[in-house]
């Protein structure tokens, strides 16, 4: 999913940045909290790369 830039843009006008870093903090910080999400439900590479060794281990099971 990507940020809608064009959207977020306003609440940057109050600071004196270029208008690529605007886009760039906009990204950053979307990344980040879409980072927290994939955490909270699973869908990070670290735990779907461990959940596959448990599962590998027969220590995990799906069903």
């Amino acid at each position: 999913m990507k940020p809608d830039i064009e959207k977020y843009m306003p609440y940057l006008d109050e600071y004196d940045l270029t208008e690529d870093k605007k886009v760039q903090l906009i990204k950053d910080v979307w990344l980040i909290m879409e980072s927290f999400v994939d955490q909270a439900w699973g869908l990070h590479p670290v735990q779907q790369c461990t959940d596959r060794h448990l599962i590998q281990a027969g220590k995990l099971n799906l069903l």
